[in-house]
């Protein structure tokens, strides 16, 4: 019974630490000074600001749910912001981010998961702040072999199976063959929303 337990506690071990590594070395990644990212010139740059909800959280993926989404169009010249929300409780999440919009002076452009509008709608669909939604998702006729498996796509795997959460690793960016995919998707609705919000400030 005694090594059992020892051996329990030697793989729970293991797993906080693998757990953790990965979650702060994506955050390194995240904030790294030096970027890689090919940018695209002329961009028509948005009058709201866009802001990241993220989804879910747990013990397995809790710190920069999105990657480097937000930080690809941060760098294109876009004002960009990440909402912390609550873990886990829908009704908790809902409320603090209705408070969120609330205290904007301004509209937003709210940029997050199918599966977390679905969560996070009844509360939010008629919000005055709200300018637009941008849903993201990674819908591909690609095979799944075309995605090899990584360390963090595995730790998503059980984070999405701890909290319930249908959303793909490649929506959330942590596919490197799907990356450039989704950051041109996004680039593309981020430039849409600026040519909206230009046509709005004609009109006013």
């Amino acid at each position: 019974m005694l090594i059992l337990l020892q051996l329990t506690l030697l793989i729970s071990g293991c797993i906080l630490v693998i757990v953790l590594a990965d979650n702060f070395h994506r955050r390194k990644i995240v904030q790294a000074k030096v970027s890689d990212f090919d940018l695209t010139p002329n961009c028509l740059l948005t009058r709201y600001p866009l802001v990241f909800i993220p989804g879910k959280r747990s013990f397995f993926y809790f710190m920069e749910y999105f990657n480097e989404l937000p930080r690809y169009l941060a760098e294109h010249g876009f004002e960009v912001y990440k909402a912390h929300l609550p873990w886990q409780d829908s009704s908790v999440r809902q409320d603090y981010c209705t408070k969120l919009l609330d205290a904007n002076r301004t509209q937003v452009h709210l940029v997050l998961t199918e599966d977390t509008w679905i969560e996070l709608s009844p509360t939010l669909k008629n919000h005055p702040k709200i300018a637009s939604i941008s849903l993201l998702s990674a819908k591909t006729d690609q095979p799944i072999t075309a995605y090899p498996w990584s360390l963090s796509k595995i730790i998503w795997k059980l984070h999405a199976w701890f909290v319930n959460d249908p959303t793909s690793a490649q929506t959330v960016g942590l596919d490197k063959n799907y990356n450039a995919q989704i950051q041109k998707n996004l680039l593309n609705r981020a430039n849409e929303l600026g040519e909206i919000d230009f046509t709005k400030g004609l009109s006013t």
